[in-house]
């Protein structure tokens, strides 16, 4: 029997692709890791922190119009009592939700993390998206 590979979508994997590099294989690879990480880490948080996530996203970009990290969305989850989920990938997966969504931009811009878990690592600057 032959088996369907996983991510049948993957430019790798579809007429877009014809003798890729290695490069290319590899960042299709990568991004497919990437998306089913995300899909395993939102199924294990509930709808009520999601909905709180997002709004802590839309405080921190209202209030931070020059840009903001996570740790100011983590920061706003505290004001409202919302406890961080189990799930430590859950926060990278909302603000990638924030962004697919058209609430949230990325910048070019990193500033050292707050938060003493991540060790001082960079996390990017995001904006709100601007409405025009």
């Amino acid at each position: 029997m032959i088996e369907r590979h996983p991510y049948p979508d993957s430019p790798l994997f579809t007429n877009q692709a014809r003798n890729p590099t290695f490069k290319q294989i590899a960042s299709a690879v990568a991004s497919a890791a990437r998306d089913d990480g995300i899909e395993r880490s939102t199924s294990r948080v509930s709808d009520e922190w999601w909905a709180a996530a997002r709004r802590a996203i839309q405080h921190a970009a209202s209030k931070n119009p020059d840009g903001f990290t996570v740790d100011d969305v983590q920061d706003a989850l505290a004001m409202l009592s919302i406890d961080p989920p189990a799930e430590g990938r859950a926060m990278g997966a909302a603000m990638t939700a924030a962004k697919k969504s058209g609430l949230i931009v990325p910048t070019d811009v990193f500033r050292t993390g707050r938060q003493p878990k991540s060790h001082a690592n960079p996390r990017r600057v995001w904006k709100a998206k601007e409405q025009g």
